[in-house]
C-alpha cells in the first residue's frame, strides 16, 4: 500500500563561487508538497510470528511478553508473568496482518491495530484511545 505524505525539504545549490543558498531553493524548502512514499511497514506476515516485549509511553518496558504463533491469522497469548493491568484485561488471543497493520484480537472480541514505525516498534493506532502501547519483536 502506498501513502501520500506531506514532506518539507531543504535544498542547497552549488554556485560558481562555492556553496550558496538560492532564493528559489529557500522558497521551495519552506513550501510543503505531496510526494509518494513507499511505506516502511510492509512486511511478510510469516516474519511476524514470535515473541514481543510490551512497552508503554516513553518506551517504558512493562515486563510483559506477547507471543504470536504461526503465520496469517494465528493464536496470540500473553505471558503469565504480565502485570500490566491494561494488557491483562485486553488478554490477546489471536492476531492477523492486513494492509500494513498488525491486529491483535482480545478474548472479548475487540481489536487493537498496530503500525510498524521506523524505530522497529509496532505502535498502537492513536485514534483507538487509551494509554500508548508499543510492541517490539525479540530477535532470537
Amino acid at each position: 500500500m502506498r501513502r501520500l505524505v506531506r514532506v518539507a525539504f531543504s535544498a542547497l545549490l552549488l554556485g560558481a563561487s562555492g556553496l550558496s543558498l538560492g532564493v528559489s531553493a529557500l522558497h521551495a524548502a519552506t513550501k510543503p508538497r505531496l510526494v509518494e512514499q513507499t511505506p516502511h511497514n510492509i512486511v511478510s506476515p510469516g516474519s511476524l510470528a514470535g515473541r514481543y516485549r510490551v512497552f508503554r509511553e516513553n518506551e517504558k518496558d512493562t515486563g510483559c511478553l506477547v507471543t504470536l504463533e504461526s503465520a496469517g491469522r494465528g493464536r496470540a497469548y500473553l505471558s503469565p508473568a504480565c502485570r500490566d493491568q491494561g494488557m491483562v484485561i485486553f488478554d490477546p488471543v489471536a492476531w492477523s496482518y492486513s494492509g500494513g497493520w498488525l491486529v491483535l484480537t482480545a478474548r472479548g472480541g475487540h481489536q487493537a491495530r498496530f503500525e510498524l514505525e521506523n524505530t522497529g516498534y509496532w505502535v498502537k493506532e492513536a485514534k483507538e484511545g487509551g494509554k500508548p502501547l508499543m510492541l517490539r519483536k525479540i530477535e532470537d
